[in-house]
């Protein structure tokens, strides 16, 4: 078994956008040692989920942000990133931002057999395989 290296939420900014011109260096020379097959990288969709936070605070387009997360870390070379796939769906199916983190929770308590939930969100009626209800 390979031996993973974590990647946390900032490097992928760096990468992104050249705040610190020796951070975005470093970390465009990591991604590229992945790619070449160098060091084998891993993260979360926790680090996705913040980094479409950030990117949110940019004012970044959502078509625009999910251009960035889908070629930008998800297709990244020698990058894996835990329940990718599910999370490439998930973007695909997101209109906009904030449907995002409502199909990723309602997509997790859908995998553990929920699909009946409380939330003021009617957002989520749009979802035919999840049941919200009101307090």
């Amino acid at each position: 078994m390979e031996h993973l290296l974590f990647v946390d939420t900032n490097i992928f900014i760096y990468s992104l956008f050249n705040i610190d011109n020796q951070k975005y260096i470093k970390s465009t020379n990591l991604f590229k040692k992945a790619s070449n097959g160098l060091v084998s990288l891993w993260t979360t969709e926790w680090v996705v989920a913040e980094l479409i936070w950030f990117l949110q605070k940019k004012r970044v387009k959502w078509e625009e942000i999910k251009k960035v997360v889908i070629s930008g870390v998800l297709m990244t070379r020698g990058l894996q990133v835990r329940d990718g796939k599910k999370l490439l769906e998930i973007l695909k199916a997101s209109a906009k931002s904030s449907s995002f983190i409502d199909l990723m929770n309602v997509t997790l308590a859908l995998e553990v057999n929920i699909n009946i939930g409380y939330s003021f969100d009617k957002d989520l009626d749009k979802l035919k395989q999840f049941k919200r209800l009101e307090p």
